[in-house]
């Protein structure tokens, strides 16, 4: 992305002209794209920053922190057979009026065995009304849900 910073000499320096104040005022520096350059990114709903570790990629810092402890207790023996995005299906794929409607699905960050158990974990920043459904369907199968 091809950035250029413009400051002007008779910019305001606090916000003002004249007697009025500039809305959604910042920062005296303005950041624009010149001409042909790629679009700003998105900003995430949720605030979240993509990452990566190696070749693995991550949904957010906290997830990708969370698998370097993970990865540390399994070099020293506390849990046994880490993975990771992990899909379990809630309900079936179904026809409603005449549309084909997918599989519900749960993507679990890390699924490790501890002490003999399965252990499902799921690291989260904010727990939102989607995430609370699913939550519950997979705790009618038998399965809960460790949030980190």
């Amino acid at each position: 992305m091809t950035k250029q910073t413009l400051r002007p000499k008779d910019w305001p320096i606090d916000g003002m002209v004249g007697t009025a104040k500039v809305r959604g005022w910042t920062d005296p520096s303005v950041t624009v794209l010149k001409i042909g350059g790629d679009p700003l990114p998105k900003k995430s709903k949720y605030g979240n920053t993509k990452c990566c570790l190696g070749e693995l990629k991550f949904d957010s810092l906290r997830e990708r922190a969370r698998y370097e402890v993970l990865l540390a207790m399994l070099a020293a023996g506390d849990i046994s057979a880490l993975d990771r995005q992990v899909v379990f299906v809630l309900a079936p794929a179904v026809t409603i009026a005449g549309r084909k409607r997918p599989p519900l699905r749960y993507i679990a960050d890390f699924v490790y065995q501890r002490d003999g158990k399965s252990v499902v974990e799921d690291a989260k920043g904010r727990i939102t009304e989607g995430y609370r459904i699913k939550r519950h369907l997979l705790a009618a199968q038998g399965i809960s849900i460790v949030e980190v």
